[in-house]
Parts: structure tokens; sequence; C-alpha cells
């Protein structure tokens, strides 16, 4: 038995739904089939018009719901600064959703980067994530004072700066160690900035000035003004120089020292007058040691003598012992030297025989 015919123009008028039409009579299924096959085609009939009427509610969801959001394409906004890379979004109706980031390539307030990226296709309204950057990120520079210079290069280079190292005289830092930073340390300052390493050097090294032949006043003017102190003062009598002339100096002049370093000076004294030694019947070096100690400055000459035993002995000096003189001053020794011999030589003598006087011739007669 074959599915029920319908004639032509009675369909709509059985009242049977659509898909019963192609459903095959009760009668015809019940002459030769079990009720298996029965089921089996009526779950067939069931899942038929299951489908029908899903096709059915999708048509009518697609004429009669609105229509899906438009989509749009997403501007290429990088490299644009913020504010005009927002305005651009937002004409093309999407959302901008503005967030930063630090960038040592990319000058502050630049869109340095988009999602969605530009060229895909986005709903209208939606948003999109720029990427805005800040500059370069900031660090603060870390304490090296009183490291080494080698020291503080490396830490500096860990903390992502370019150390340069400089040189500079100090009297309260050790040579070699750390005096400061520029900029200081903690300040906050863009990463890889480069950071001046102030090292010292020890104390300034300064020339002695030449004080020789000036007043003690004068010459410590200048030491002052050189940045240098002065040490020691030693007076030392002096009748060529006038009281209070610099006579010596230590260092000489030329010397470095170090600044604030002392100079020692020597400075002219009037002498004074003290009694001179005997020296007389002293051999020369005996004689000009004791004048030495005295204060005197000997002076020796040579004076001849016969007498054997006094040649090399001080035959007489002057001024004479026991003169007062001004320390300093020159006393002269007289030195023996031998000279040359005397012979004493025979005068003969002559007999004269005595003759008897003629008398007085007489007056002539006048």
């Amino acid at each position: 038995a074959g599915a029920q015919v319908v004639p032509p123009g009675t369909a709509l008028s059985t009242g049977l739904a659509p898909s019963a039409l192609l459903m095959p009579a009760d009668g015809a299924l019940a002459s030769g089939e079990s009720a298996e096959e029965r089921a089996r085609r009526r779950r067939i009939r069931w899942a038929i018009a299951g489908g029908c009427v899903f096709a059915l509610v999708a048509v009518a969801l697609v004429l009669f719901l609105p229509s899906s959001p438009s989509q749009v394409t997403v501007a290429n906004v990088t490299g644009q600064r913020e504010a005009s890379a927002a305005a651009t979004l937002r004409a093309g109706g999407l959302v901008p959703v503005v967030t930063y980031a630090a960038s040592a390539t990319v000058a502050s307030g630049v869109v340095i980067g988009q999602n969605p990226p530009a060229a895909t296709t986005a709903t209208k309204g939606s948003r999109v994530t720029i990427v805005v950057s800040s500059g370069p990120a900031s660090s603060a520079v870390p304490d090296v004072t009183g490291l080494t210079a080698s020291q503080a290069n490396a830490k500096l280079k860990a903390a992502g700066f370019k150390p340069t190292i400089e040189t500079q005289p100090s009297t309260t830092v050790a040579n070699g160690r750390v005096i400061a930073t520029d900029p200081p340390a903690e300040t906050e300052v863009r990463a890889g900035a480069s950071v001046r390493v102030l090292v010292s050097g020890g104390p300034a090294e300064t020339s002695v000035p030449d004080l020789v032949g000036q007043t003690r006043a004068a010459a410590e003017g200048t030491l002052t003004n050189a940045g240098l102190t002065v040490g020691t003062v030693t007076q030392q009598p002096s009748g060529e120089q006038s009281p209070g002339t610099v006579l010596e100096q230590f260092p000489a002049a030329g010397s470095s020292l170090p600044d604030g370093g002392k100079v020692d000076l020597t400075v002219a004294q009037a002498p004074s007058d003290v009694p001179v030694p005997d020296v007389v019947g002293q051999n020369e070096a005996e004689a000009s040691a004791a004048l030495g100690r005295a204060g005197f400055t000997p002076k020796a000459t040579t004076q001849t003598t016969t007498e054997a035993s006094l040649v090399g002995l001080v035959l007489a000096q002057k001024p004479a012992a026991g003169h007062n003189a001004r320390k300093g001053s020159t006393i002269t020794i007289a030195v023996g030297a031998l000279g040359p011999q005397t012979t004493p030589t025979t005068t003969p003598t002559t007999t004269t025989t005595p003759t008897t006087a003629s008398p007085p011739a007489a007056p002539p007669t006048p």
C-alpha cells in the first residue's frame, strides 16, 4: 500500500499538518508491519516535523527581529598624539580606552600600540585600547657615596645608568673614594641617563712660593694667598740681613704641598754682643771651632815666624780676647808660618895706632 494521494486543490481542506501529507496511512501500516517497525517510522516522522518547525522559526527570526549592529574597520592611530587618536576612533564609531606605558624611543603622548589592531573589523560602538607613551621610565639614583670609583661604576650600571667618573680635590674624603653624584642620590631620573660620579683626588696640590728676602709679615701674607700656612719659625742672628727678614724656607720654592700645607721659616734676628774667646796659642782648627761655637765666623791669615814651634798656632787675633762682638761677626786669627832664617854676620876689627897731636900753630903776629 502507498502513501495517501491528495487530489489537487484539496490538500488544505483536509485539516492535516503539512508533515502529515507525507506520512503513510495507518491502514497501510497495519497490514504486515510489526510494532517495532511502526515505532521506528513514528520517530522518523517526528524528527522530520521538528526540523520543519526549526526552519520556520529561523525564518521568522530573520524576518521579524531587528538587524545586528553594523561592523566598522578599525583605523590605524599608532604614531598619532593621544588626542588626535581618540578623535579618529570616535569618528569611526568606536570608543577609545587610553592606557600608558614607558618608552625610551617614543616621545611622551604618542600612541605606541592599539588593540584591536588597525584594519581589523569591529562592532560599531565597541572599545579600542590605545597605548600612549609616557616617555622613558624613571629610576632613583643609588647612593654610592664613600665607595671606590670601580664599585660606584658597577652599582650605577647595574641600576641602568651611564656613570662618568670625574676627579676633584677634597680635604675631607679619602683619595679614590666617591664624594657625591650628580644628580644626587635618590633623585628620580630617566632610566639610562648619565650620572656624574665625583671621586676624591685628595687635597689639592699648591706650588710653594719663594719667600726668601721677604719680611716675615709679607711671607705670611704670600702663603695665605697661596692657600698655605706658616709652620715653624726659627730665629737666627744675622749681621747681614735686617731683623725679621726670611733667610731660609722649607720646603723650598717650587715644591708642591697639599692645600693648607705648612712652610717653615728661618727669620733673621739682630745679633747680640758676646765676649770673644781667647784662641791665641791654639792651632788653627781648634781656634776656628772655638770661635764657631761662640757664634763667630773665623777668618785665618798667616804671620811669619822664625820659630818652628809656633808654626800652625794662632799668634794673634782681632778683636782681642775679652772684647765684646756681635754674634756672626768675623774674628781674624793670625796663624804662624815659618819665615826665612837670618844668619849672624862677623864684622872684622881694625887696630888704630894712637897719634900725638901737634901743638897748635902760633897765631899770626899782628
